[in-house]
């Protein structure tokens, strides 16, 4: 009788640990923000509004400053930690003031150089957030090279106001969004 106590009771608990066993668990399916924490951000504009001087390499004109402090105020607190910019003077004064609150140096890439440019930044900033400044013609072929859609259609020569962000996250698809900055 005394043995046959113990089975029943060793066969009571192991029915229990299969039915446990078969239980799905009570965890909650990971959101996108939780993905999103591992995922490496990129910020993408255009350089700010440039003036009339030197017409192959133009500065910002005093709209373009301002809009460039803009930037600034806007990105100084979002962990951006790499700046990129085209090697012309308008990309580089749009980065600038944001490379000076930060402490940054800018890194200068080539243009049309997507394949590299994208390479580089995933690789030396996986999970973190970069700026990158660029022109009306390469600011959402490089959203497309991170793999993302286009948020808007086209930039014309007169939209400085577009700030991108594409977000790449450890699994699953990039998504870009589109935002107005600055006056």
């Amino acid at each position: 009788m005394k043995h046959l106590l113990k089975f029943l009771l060793l066969l009571l608990n192991l029915t229990w640990l299969v039915s446990c066993a078969g239980k799905k668990s009570d965890a909650k399916p990971v959101s996108q923000e939780a993905r999103n924490e591992k995922a490496t951000i990129v910020y993408l504009v255009r350089h700010a509004e440039k003036s009339s001087n030197h017409p192959d390499d133009p500065d910002l004109s005093a709209a373009g400053q301002a809009r460039a402090e803009a930037l600034k105020n806007l990105l100084r607190d979002k962990g951006i930690s790499a700046i990129y910019s085209t090697n012309y003077k308008r990309t580089r004064q749009t980065a600038q003031p944001l490379a000076e609150v930060l402490g940054l140096k800018i890194q200068f890439y080539e243009a049309h150089a997507y394949g590299t440019i994208t390479g580089k930044i995933l690789q030396e900033n996986r999970h973190g957030s970069v700026l990158v400044i660029g022109h009306s013609n390469s600011v959402l072929e490089l959203v497309e090279a991170f793999k993302a859609p286009r948020p808007v259609a086209q930039l014309t020569d007169s939209d400085y106001n577009y700030l991108f962000k594409v977000t790449i996250p450890e699994e699953g698809e990039a998504q870009a969004t589109a935002e107005h900055y600055g006056n």
